[in-house]
């Protein structure tokens, strides 16, 4: 059946010379999985032929190339990921290639845009992830020239000099391919060895950077100050976390300069009565602190995270873990993180980002000045910001991933307070 649609879009564009040309590696280059050495080997004969001027067969070849890839590319940064997760099958775009392509493309970088160019079965697609991330478009234009250009120019010779021999000319192109395909990886081993020597030297000569919430007191402020003390350069938002608009532009601001190694959600509301007695404002206010601004933190910085390796922790709370008598809403919103942080994890493992959620119980911080209710005095019975502070730079340090953990006081001992 593909057969066919090529044969059909070949004879039916053929007779248009350079335009058919410029249109078929237009699609080719998009969606249209077809291949392109049945456009411009029989452009490179037409040429030995005198038919067609070479020079403006291949400027039309790395046109249309060029302009299928910045199809993709428009489309993948104007509908966003879900549209082609949803819609991209009825194009040949299943969600397991856009995965590979994004993985790529997040390991690799922008060089990968000129490399997938000349990778079969890559080429149509790697356009894609360069989309979502958002890459500069007139780089992305010039590696994908770069990369188009080879592959036409390759092609187009090899009709030029034995087009009239398909044999000969199928049997040259396996080598070509394989030749390429050894030449990248070779290329692709080089980049990356100096990306990691500049990685090593990077994270030498500057200081890690974080994003941490609550940063004003409590947990939040114990973070911070372990943090500095290990050499982390602490970002501080001064967006409220409710404002989410505006919390969005602060953070794509502050990222557009700036590496971040470390995202730490430490902000926190805490309410414990009948779920009636509640206003409708806490609920939205709750809701939007503890659960809605890690959430788009997470969104935000995971690009900014996925090129440094970086680490997500997200402080919840021991209230996360069970069910508690006048939580109702707070449970709901701290469970709520726990489980995104565990899924968020598994989301991100091919991409070397580790996320570890951490419940605390009772611990002694202004959390409950609002409160009717505080831990204890006794010295087992509560749990001070400083032992959270420490626990997070130990997760920080350790080699593997620590997904989920809960810290707690020895004794259960709480007291009421008149408000």
């Amino acid at each position: 059946m593909l057969h066919e649609i090529v044969d059909f879009i070949v004879n039916t564009v053929s007779s248009l010379g350079y335009t058919g040309i410029f249109i078929m590696m237009f699609l080719e280059s998009s969606f249209f999985p077809f291949p392109s050495e049945v456009v411009m080997v029989p452009a490179g004969y037409l040429a030995f032929k005198g038919e067609m001027n070479i020079f403006l067969a291949i400027f039309s070849g790395i046109a249309g190339s060029l302009s299928g890839a910045i199809f993709n590319y428009l489309l993948a940064l104007k509908f966003g990921r879900a549209f082609l997760s949803r819609y991209g099958k009825y194009v040949l775009v299943k969600e397991e290639t856009l995965n590979k392509m994004e993985d790529f493309f997040a390991k690799h970088g922008h060089i990968s845009t000129f490399s997938g160019r000349l990778i079969p079965a890559v080429r149509q697609y790697i356009s894609l992830p360069a989309g979502l991330a958002k890459m500069n478009l007139w780089k992305f234009s010039l590696y994908t020239s770069l990369g188009a250009g080879i592959w036409v120019l390759i092609l187009t010779l090899l009709g030029y000099f034995i087009g009239s021999n398909q044999t000969l000319i199928d049997e040259y192109l396996r080598v070509i391919i394989i030749t390429i395909l050894v030449l990248l990886a070779i290329l692709i081993l080089f980049y990356i060895r100096i990306k990691m020597k500049k990685g090593i030297i990077k994270k030498e000569n500057r200081s890690e950077n974080a994003i941490v919430t609550g940063y004003s007191s409590g947990i939040g402020e114990a973070i911070c100050k372990i943090l500095e003390e290990n050499d982390f350069t602490v970002l501080k938002l001064k967006t409220r976390l409710e404002d989410s608009l505006n919390l969005e532009k602060e953070v794509k601001q502050l990222l557009k300069n700036k590496d971040l190694d470390l995202l730490v959600n430490c902000a926190g509301l805490g309410v414990f009565k009948p779920h009636e007695e509640i206003s409708v404002e806490k609920i939205k206010e709750l809701i939007d602190v503890n659960l809605t601004a890690p959430i788009l933190l997470c969104n935000l910085c995971l690009r900014a995270l996925k090129k440094t390796k970086g680490h997500i922790i997200n402080i919840s709370s021991i209230e996360a873990t069970r069910h508690s008598k006048f939580s109702a809403l707070y449970t709901a919103t701290k469970a709520g993180l726990r489980n995104f942080s565990l899924s968020l994890f598994e989301e991100l493992r091919r991409s070397d980002v580790k996320v570890t959620n951490i419940n605390p119980d009772l611990t002694k911080t202004n959390f409950f000045d609002e409160l009717n209710f505080e831990p204890s005095s006794a010295k087992n019975a509560h749990l001070l910001p400083e032992e959270i502070a420490k626990a997070v730079i130990n997760i920080i340090k350790f080699d593997g991933v620590i997904t989920d953990i809960t810290l707690r006081p020895q004794r259960l001992e709480i007291k009421k307070v008149k408000k």
